[in-house]
């Protein structure tokens, strides 16, 4: 892709005022030692609205997985690996246990990678969690910062999803796992199921009137995504019409979850200088899926801000990033 003059001048695409980021991977090097590392990324600056194209060295000779808290954890091509938290903007690292056990060799395996809290470097406390879901089977892999090893849970998707819940149904809603208050939250079947660490993992349901709420009307089919944001966890309800073909969004609406009153709290004008990226699925066979991001086999990326219109994915790069795979990079 040509660019424009002075389009990768001026400051790094890593630097914090480009971020937040949606990161391009064109040779999967997220989950293989066999891409071309001297390749570049593209990378897109949501604030600016500007593409960037750079190599990051940083990102040379190891595989990576995104957190939805902006570190990077990676792991070194080489054995035995090295394995580490990066943060991509600043550059520090924090120690994790070897991969002992192998199971983050096996790329072709997609996983959800969350941490508790957000670390800090200079002082890397034990209270922050490192999960890794693996969204193959129902395994759950953890460490706490500073452990010298990685611990395994097999999890009974039964009890996380109640009366008629699959498997698949389960390891669906995994892809979507996010975090909050130092506990792990899904949605499945209408409720939210907390996940904490006591010392090991305990699945709670949470009583079922936290989700009597009064969504947002709606004549055809929705989807629910629980969204993080500075320590406060939201849903988001995308409509479909029944009228129109499903793919096609006639409403959204935003609710704050509220635990110590058990109730769902709609957000009715602002969202306080924020902003959600996310992107809707709805069909279970017609994804793609990769380390737990899950992406329309059209990549159809919405970004919306309660006060403004929804912003469609910028057409001009429809080409160019053919089937990268795509992770966002925030601060």
């Amino acid at each position: 892709m040509a660019m424009a003059a002075g389009e990768e001048a001026e400051a790094s695409p890593l630097h914090l005022r480009h971020a937040p980021l949606l990161l391009f991977d064109h040779t999967n090097r997220q989950a293989s030692s066999d891409g071309d590392d001297a390749s570049p990324f593209f990378l897109y600056s949501i604030p600016s609205k500007r593409v960037l194209h750079k190599r990051v060295v940083e990102m040379e000779r190891h595989r990576y997985w995104t957190t939805p808290q902006g570190w990077l954890v990676m792991a070194s091509n080489f054995l035995p690996a090295t394995i580490f938290l990066w943060d991509p903007f600043t550059g520090d690292r924090i120690r994790l246990p070897p991969d002992r056990e192998g199971f983050l060799s096996g790329g072709s395996n997609p996983k959800r990678f969350l941490l508790s809290c957000k670390p800090v470097a200079a002082d890397p406390s034990p209270s922050c969690l490192v999960l890794v879901a693996d969204l193959s089977k129902t395994v759950l892999w953890y460490c706490r910062l500073g452990d010298d090893r990685w611990l395994q849970h097999e999890y009974d998707f039964a009890a996380i999803g109640g009366a008629g819940a699959t498997r698949d149904n389960v390891l669906w809603s995994m892809r979507r796992l996010t975090s909050a208050g130092g506990k792990f939250y899904m949605y499945i079947f209408g409720k939210v199921v907390a996940l904490h660490f006591s010392p090991e993992p305990v699945f709670t349901v949470i009583p079922a009137d936290l989700n009597s709420a009064t969504w947002v009307p709606c004549n055809g089919a929705s989807t629910t995504q629980l969204v993080e944001s500075h320590g406060d966890l939201f849903g988001v309800r995308f409509n479909r019409s029944s009228y129109l073909q499903t793919r096609f969004v006639v409403g959204i609406g935003v609710f704050k979850l509220d635990l110590s009153a058990q109730a769902w709290v709609k957000v009715e004008s602002s969202l306080g200088g924020r902003a959600f990226i996310v992107h809707h699925d709805w069909d279970m066979n017609n994804t793609h899926v990769s380390n737990g991001h899950l992406l329309p086999d059209e990549v159809n990326i919405k970004l919306h801000m309660l006060g403004a219109s929804m912003v469609n994915w910028p057409a001009a790069l429809s080409d160019d990033i053919g089937h990268s795979t795509i992770f966002g990079l925030c601060t």
